[in-house]
């Protein structure tokens, strides 16, 4: 069992020193094995991750309960914010920032998951960073004939189209209508319009 020091190294009996630090752990394993290989005539190791040190990482912004965390290391955004409560009420599922020394090193939308189900991505968090949730753009009711009726987080120039998907699409015996209804409300009056489904992809949410 070795620990890895603070340079980012592990220091192998008769192989040496061998520097780790900023790789992903799939890589370090191919690190680790071509230089046992070329050392030790015979030998193929088996590498396992035995231990994570803990991280402090700020999380900031829209989130239910902001402040300084002391997560493990393997932590990655949607876990984090798991710790801090969640999002805040008005807080964005759609633009949540991975800071690190001032840098934006990433924009997360978790519609990516929650609506379309696709896998969170591996990002490596690391001491002292920053998840920062900023606060929504503005909501939109979606209901009537589809799948997920609801109250959705729109991002500026979305389009109804859009909106339709989130909402899982039309649902059975909707297939085929000519138009949808579009309720837009400003300071001065109420507005009720029919928007044909060819101009859904044209038509941006307010």
């Amino acid at each position: 069992r070795y620990l890895i020091s603070r340079d980012g190294s592990i220091n192998i009996d008769q192989v040496g020193k061998i520097f780790l630090k900023g790789l992903m752990f799939q890589d370090a394993i191919e690190v680790i094995e071509n230089k046992i290989g070329n050392t030790i005539i015979g030998i193929t190791p088996y590498i396992s991750l035995s231990g994570y040190r803990d991280i402090q990482v700020l999380l900031l912004g829209d989130v239910a309960s902001p402040g300084l965390y002391t997560l493990p290391g393997n932590t990655n955004v949607l876990h984090a914010l798991n710790v801090a409560g969640g999002i805040g009420k008005t807080g964005s599922y759609r633009k949540i920032e991975h800071k690190r020394a001032g840098q934006t090193l990433a924009v997360f939308d978790l519609y990516d998951i929650m609506v379309f189900g696709n896998t969170f991505p591996s990002h490596h968090i690391q001491a002292g960073d920053v998840i920062f949730v900023q606060p929504k753009s503005f909501d939109v009711i979606i209901s009537g004939g589809i799948n997920r009726q609801g109250i959705y987080e729109i991002l500026p120039n979305e389009t109804a189209l859009k909106g339709i998907q989130f909402a899982g699409g039309f649902s059975d015996g909707f297939y085929g209508l000519s138009h949808i209804n579009l309720h837009r409300v400003t300071p001065s009056k109420s507005i009720q319009e029919k928007i044909s489904i060819s101009e859904l992809g044209a038509t941006k949410l307010q």
